[in-house]
């Protein structure tokens, strides 16, 4: 059985193109943002908690409370599936304590189709892209700018990195699948 892992900002096409691929590999399509919510309770996680950050401290504070939980998560979450294409949410790769970025690494590191996707390869030119796609979906004190370029600084965790812009769903699945193909016939 095959995983595939897609990580990368919000907004740059992960849940629609792990979708493509899991209808088109017949595998499980494993959102861990839809997941999370069990996973994060195991280890603690306060609702309450994250509301009053979110009120008295914004979305930065709200997101910096996620990490650990986030972290829980994609360990969890590839643990528990065997096989899948895993949309990992924008968050979960992106972390400022270096002992949890630790932890990503090596959740990651036995996988060899980790994909990393990005509008383009100039970070300005995805930050652009991006804000444009995600204009009135993100809170307005969404720090887009930071976090895509912590994005662009996650290409050590990808074993692949495919850019997006200007291609179809379509188009970016077929290229994952070429990728795919041609590594499976590499350890034949």
């Amino acid at each position: 059985m095959i995983t595939l892992i897609l990580i990368g900002p919000v907004g740059v096409g992960k849940t629609t193109t792990a979708r493509l691929l899991a209808e088109r590999l017949a595998l499980a399509y494993l959102a861990l943002d839809e997941m999370r919510w069990s996973y994060f309770k195991e280890i603690g996680f306060d609702p309450e908690r994250q509301q009053e950050l979110g009120a008295t401290h914004g979305i930065a504070a709200v997101l910096a409370y996620w990490e650990p939980f986030e972290i829980h998560a994609l360990e969890r979450v590839l643990a528990d599936h065997q096989a899948g294409v895993i949309d990992v949410g924008g968050g979960y790769t992106i972390v400022n304590d270096p002992a949890l970025a630790e932890r990503v690494r090596l959740a990651l590191a036995p996988y060899p189709y980790v994909f990393l996707l990005l509008p383009a390869p100039a970070l300005d030119e995805s930050i652009q892209t991006l804000a444009d796609r995600t204009a009135g979906l993100l809170p307005d004190a969404f720090p887009l700018r930071a976090h895509v370029e912590r994005h662009f600084k996650t290409k050590e965790l990808a074993k692949h990195v495919v850019y997006t812009l200007y291609k179809t769903p379509e188009a970016i699945c077929d290229e994952i699948l070429a990728i795919v193909r041609a590594g499976s016939a590499a350890n034949v």
